[in-house]
């Protein structure tokens, strides 16, 4: 029986019917071909386990035994552990050298899209490129008619932002969703009271961008099921959250940088495989839900108000409108990218947010829809302020200090000196000073962590070792700055 049963893996392969390889971090694939569809499963998938057993039936005429499965599953791993690729596989869209972004638009058809300079065409799925998880679903044809500048008037009509600036800012996140293979895409934070169509905005734009066969917006129960959640999408939304702790912000953090993360194998005591993190994040709140300083910074936060009643409508009458305007919406967010890829013109602001690749990009579309590049880096800038604001205001060290430094030009002393002043502060504004940092060393990792936000409002500052004790000196001009130097 094993004699037969390697005769028929061989024939498998030969022919290209099952072709196993490896990626980075020895996680183990194999492809398989069915007609003109290509898809790729994990050899210990419950699923390709289904479709082994079948494809060995078919082509040996015999039901072979759990045992011997097992035993072709190990066969395709060595396989698979000899043909390694040199890329990891990706989740919806990639990135070929050659051609430009590849955006697989519907797996259960074998079709993908192909976006360049040039413009879009539909091509056959590539092979060993896209990896679809059990959520998967498919994506519904680009509409050619619609131009790139029809976007802003799409998203008027399908979302509901409060200002002809966050319109404009939305559409040129939106385009960006797609471009995560070349550039780091910051987080999208809604925040507003109850009615305000959080859950509803997250769903559309999952929709445009990744969309699912099931609803998975709520958050995981904890930080492991997470990491498989960002390694299994290209695009996850985390709806209606309270609250996100310091690990999970700064894992959310590492996703948008596109960071990893390691664990055992299973069945096996050493051996680890690799899940890469990389992955466009949304997520909502009634307030404002992510808090550390390092995820702000990497934010775009839209403020939203309840619907009038006045404004409501069904559930059935929303969907079947955003339906209808789908393919345009997807038609005009291909041509952006296009003219983007196909704009060498060069951004000459010297002023740039944190995520300075994206800033670019973000510029590039503006000028699609008619912006100066001034002017769609205000629109950045403002709400970057208002993020910074919002930051600042959630950190009881950020409003402390910005309380001390109110009534004085610089402040010179030792952090532990320091400490206790703002201890002062919170207790005179009947705030437990155990909500502070607790040692002096804490204090000036808080504070580190705030140094970029706190320079937007004026206040800047300097920890250096002096003798036996940690100076700091904060002043509120750079001008200062500069005369102590």
């Amino acid at each position: 029986m094993a004699k037969k049963q390697a005769e028929v893996i061989e024939e498998l392969i030969r022919k290209k019917i099952l072709s196993p390889f490896s990626t980075p971090g020895r996680n183990y694939w194999v492809e398989v071909k069915d007609g003109e569809k290509l898809k790729v499963y994990s050899p210990r998938d419950n699923d390709f386990l289904m479709i082994l057993r079948d494809l060995m039936k078919q082509w040996s005429g015999e039901w072979f035994s759990v045992g011997d499965i097992q035993e072709t599953i190990l066969r395709l791993e060595h396989y698979a552990f000899k043909h390694p690729l040199q890329r990891n596989l990706a989740n919806r869209v990639a990135f070929c050298p050659t051609r430009g972004l590849c955006y697989d638009l519907d797996a259960t058809r074998g079709v993908a899209y192909i976006i360049n300079e040039r413009g879009y065409e539909d091509i056959k799925t590539p092979s060993k490129v896209f990896l679809q998880n059990s959520t998967y679903a498919p994506q519904v044809e680009p509409d050619r008619e619609t131009g790139a500048g029809d976007l802003i008037e799409l998203v008027k009509k399908n979302f509901r932002f409060q200002s002809d600036a966050d319109n404009i800012l939305f559409s040129i996140y939106l385009v960006t969703a797609f471009f995560s293979p070349l550039i780091n895409v910051p987080i999208l934070v809604l925040q507003g009271e109850k009615g305000s169509s959080k859950s509803s905005i997250l769903r559309r734009i999952e929709r445009i961008v990744d969309p699912k066969s099931t609803d998975v917006m709520g958050a995981p129960r904890n930080n492991a099921d997470l990491e498989i959640r960002l390694h299994n999408n290209y695009f996850i939304s985390l709806d209606n959250l309270s609250y996100i702790s310091k690990q999970t912000s700064d894992l959310l953090a590492r996703a948008i940088t596109g960071g990893s993360s390691s664990r055992r194998r299973l069945y096996s005591n050493t051996e680890e495989i690799t899940l890469n993190l990389q992955c466009v994040i949304s997520l909502n709140g009634i307030g404002l839900v992510a808090r550390e300083a390092d995820l702000l910074d990497r934010s775009i936060v839209f403020n939203l108000s309840r619907i009038p009643q006045s404004e409501i409508k069904t559930e059935r009458e929303l969907k079947e409108s955003f339906e209808s305007d789908l393919p345009k919406i997807l038609g005009a967010v291909f041509l952006c990218i296009s003219e983007v890829l196909a704009d060498d013109e060069p951004v000459t602001l010297q002023k740039r947010t944190r995520m300075a690749d994206w800033f670019e990009v973000a510029v590039k579309i503006g000028r699609i829809f008619g912006l100066k590049d001034e002017e769609t880096a205000n629109i950045i800038w403002e709400n970057q302020k208002e993020v910074n604001r919002q930051t600042l205001g959630e950190n009881l060290v950020a409003q402390c200090l910005q309380e001390l430094m109110s009534s004085r030009k610089e402040y010179l002393g030792s952090v532990t000196q320091l400490l206790g002043d703002l201890c002062d502060i919170a207790e005179k504004n009947a705030i437990k000073c155990s909500l502070l940092p607790g040692q002096p060393n804490v204090l000036s990792r808080r504070l580190n962590e705030l140094k970029s936000n706190l320079e937007t409002v004026g206040i800047f500052f300097e920890i250096k070792n002096i003798g036996a004790f940690r100076q700091i000196h904060i002043w509120k001009t750079p001008k200062q700055r500069k005369s102590k130097n």
